[in-house]
């Protein structure tokens, strides 16, 4: 298996990583809520965590997820392109697949494959696999197993 780490993307854009698997680079970002001036929390006058409401989770992940689907838009042709999202303190599990449906059903979607889904970026609590299913670019069986297996380890 081959892994590319900081890939360039054909807009100029690093990446996270790509990964070879039967033949055809996968391409991944990953993101962790709670570290970036767009996220709920992360006003220089305000506290990192709290309580914020439904709406605002889900808008979060879906602006995440946005962002990261923008990134690995430029990717090479019929590669998947994976997002890994941790949602720390400002996003529950619950709202995390409710911010991934509002995504996946909104008309940004068509880029991303699919979300690997952890409560934290420190450890891999609550892993949950989503697959886009208006994507054009579907994942195999392989890779589909491949990201069941990362998710486990």
């Amino acid at each position: 298996m081959d892994i590319d780490i900081y890939p360039t993307t054909k807009n100029g854009r690093n990446i996270e990583a790509r990964v070879l698997i039967e033949a055809r680079w996968c391409n991944f970002e990953a993101k962790a809520l709670g570290y970036s001036n767009h996220d709920v929390g992360m006003n220089s006058e305000a506290p990192r965590a709290g309580t914020h409401s439904i709406d605002s989770m889900i808008k979060q992940i879906s602006d995440a997820l946005s962002d990261k689907a923008e990134q690995l838009a430029h990717t090479g042709d019929n590669e998947p392109a994976i997002v890994l999202l941790a949602l720390g303190f400002n996003a529950d599990s619950y709202s995390g697949r409710w911010g991934i449906d509002e995504f996946f059903d909104s008309p940004k979607r068509s880029d991303l494959s699919g979300v690997l889904l952890y409560g934290s970026f420190l450890c891999r609590k609550h892993p949950g696999i989503f697959l886009n299913p208006h994507n054009q670019r579907l994942l195999t069986v392989k890779e589909s197993l491949f990201l069941e297996n990362y998710a486990k380890h």
